[in-house]
């Protein structure tokens, strides 16, 4: 029986990985580059990715209804789009310095929220996507990693 005022206990768990984006068959995404056929072909679904700045501990992590289509809108941001202006400019710097940015996708071996498989195909939803991504972002916040959402 469900009570409003009793006391509750939410079991959260995920098992998962992290797996390169790639531009075409045999070559990780890099920024800047441009979306390729092959990308739109392969990742148009919903997604949690993280842009991971090579040989640092800085990190992006986010969710997209369609991966490629957010993705574009960081390299190409339009003029409301805060966020993928900050993220452009804050990319481009970087590359500027020598650094290569990585795009990774959230790869889900198992998820249970309490009795509730959570599976890739889930994502579809945004209250599912928004909530592993903050699930994240805490996890490797509290890990030390400079999570550049902020």
């Amino acid at each position: 029986m469900n009570q409003i005022s009793s006391t509750n206990q939410i079991e959260l768990t995920l098992t998962y990985e992290w797996e390169p984006v790639l531009l075409d068959q045999d070559k990780q995404y890099t920024w800047p580059n441009n979306i390729t056929k092959f990308m739109r072909d392969k990742y148009n679904f919903s997604a949690i990715y993280r842009w991971v700045v090579e040989n640092t501990l800085s990190i992006y992590i986010g969710e997209a209804s369609l991966l490629p289509r957010r993705i574009y809108h960081y390299t190409k941001p339009g003029i409301s789009q805060q966020t993928n202006i900050r993220m452009n400019q804050h990319f481009n710097k970087l590359c500027t310095q020598g650094y290569t940015i990585k795009l990774e996708k959230l790869k889900i071996f198992s998820c249970e929220l309490g009795a509730k498989k959570i599976t890739e195909n889930d994502l579809d939803d945004k209250n599912i996507r928004v909530l592993v991504e903050h699930l994240l972002l805490v996890y490797y916040e509290n890990k030390g990693f400079d999570i550049m959402n902020k």
